[in-house]
């Protein structure tokens, strides 16, 4: 019975896999479909991909701000899975599946507009991580407090991420949105700017660094006037 649910789930992810390549060779330029490819893989642990697919969305349409979202959340996944693909042969894991589980679940629940349930999974998936893996967890339950408005709450919590692991970019860069989220053009900059200096190549803080920058030179142009 369970090699016959599980053929039945392989078959299914393979089907919506096939059906999203589909749709997307019909039209490569849709940023939607590319988004949802992204978004597939993430959910179904295949963080590289999900990387690709989800940069391809954005280099399609730079103002989707959803896309951006979710490859800000599915880089450090990616690179905390990489961290820990040697630990795949040891005791440890089913510490570790279950952990990667609790994520996907967490930002599946995130992206459904189901936040108590995110939240709650997050803090489960923080009971089960060890130290060089919470601080991605962290930010990412501080970006669920930003989507929500509680901006006290995910500064703390992102103020936790780097704490654990400092210059880590995408809490600096999550930072950033929640100083964007309050108008405080000059801190977001400023937290744009060292989500860079930690990695040069983060896409999203390029972005955001560039509207902060207009935005603060236009806040300096009112005062002036």
């Amino acid at each position: 019975m369970h090699h016959c649910l599980c053929n039945g789930l392989h078959t299914s992810v393979e089907f919506m896999n096939n059906a999203l390549l589909q749709a997307i060779e019909e039209d490569p330029d849709d940023a939607i479909q590319w988004h949802q490819l992204g978004l597939h893989s993430l959910c179904t642990m295949q963080f590289k991909a999900s990387v690709k697919f989800l940069k391809a969305a954005v280099a399609r349409s730079r103002e989707c701000s959803f896309a951006w979202s979710n490859l800000g959340n599915c880089v450090p996944m990616y690179h905390s899975y990489r961290s820990s693909i040697g630990l795949v042969h040891t005791a440890h894991t089913e510490r570790y599946v279950i952990l990667y589980l609790l994520i996907v679940v967490g930002i599946a629940l995130q992206l459904t507009d189901d936040p108590s349930s995110a939240e709650l999974v997050y803090k489960k998936a923080l009971s089960f991580a060890a130290n060089q893996h919470a601080h991605a967890i962290l930010s990412n339950l501080g970006n669920l407090y930003r989507r929500q408005k509680r901006f006290h709450d995910a500064k703390a919590i992102f103020a936790k991420s780097l704490e654990l692991c400092p210059g880590y970019a995408p809490a600096y860069n999550n930072l950033g949105l929640v100083y964007v989220a309050e108008s405080l053009w000059e801190e977001a900059k400023t937290c744009f700017e060292k989500a860079l200096r930690s990695d040069p190549l983060l896409d999203a803080a390029k972005s955001n660094r560039t509207k902060a920058v207009a935005m603060t030179r236009i806040q300096e142009t009112m005062r002036t006037t």
